[in-house]
Order: structure tokens, then C-alpha cells, then sequence
């Protein structure tokens, strides 16, 4: 999320969530390996939290939507071997 967007979002939600890029990158092997999608770095960003504690979620019943596969080669494999 770029800056404008986030003092943006910022004003209108009830909270934003950081995650680090290795955040993303552990998220997209994660759901490449046991989900088998292709997510790229934006579109994990959620399941990101969800799974490095960004989000308390313990005893609730969770959606996350995980998109976008338009992720290049060299950023992909990165996820991949991290």
C-alpha cells in the first residue's frame, strides 16, 4: 500500500495491519505449497497476517481473500526458497 493510500485507509478503517515483505514471501510459499495457488506479494498479504499474528483470530471463524497470481518469475522463487 503506497502512502496515500494507507493515510487513506487509515481514516476510513477501523485498523491497518503491517506486514514485512518476508511476511508476504512465507505467506506465498505457503500457499503454494499447501494450498496449491499461486498468490503474489499484495495478494498474500492477508493470509500473512492471519498467520504471523497481525490479526486475532484465535476461536473465530476467518474469510481471507488471497488473490492474484501476477507475480514474476524472480519474486516467486524467492518465496520460494526463503
Amino acid at each position: 500500500m503506497g502512502d496515500i493510500t494507507y493515510e487513506i485507509a487509515k481514516q476510513h478503517w477501523e485498523r491497518v495491519v503491517v506486514m514485512s515483505d518476508d511476511a508476504a514471501r512465507r505467506a506465498m510459499k505457503f500457499a503454494f505449497q499447501r494450498l496449491k495457488i499461486v498468490l503474489e506479494p499484495s495478494g498474500a498479504i492477508a493470509l500473512a497476517a492471519a498467520m504471523e499474528g497481525g490479526l486475532d483470530i484465535k476461536g473465530k471463524t476467518v474469510a481471507i481473500v488471497a488473490s492474484g497470481g501476477n507475480v514474476d518469475v524472480e519474486t516467486f522463487t524467492k518465496a520460494l526458497v526463503s
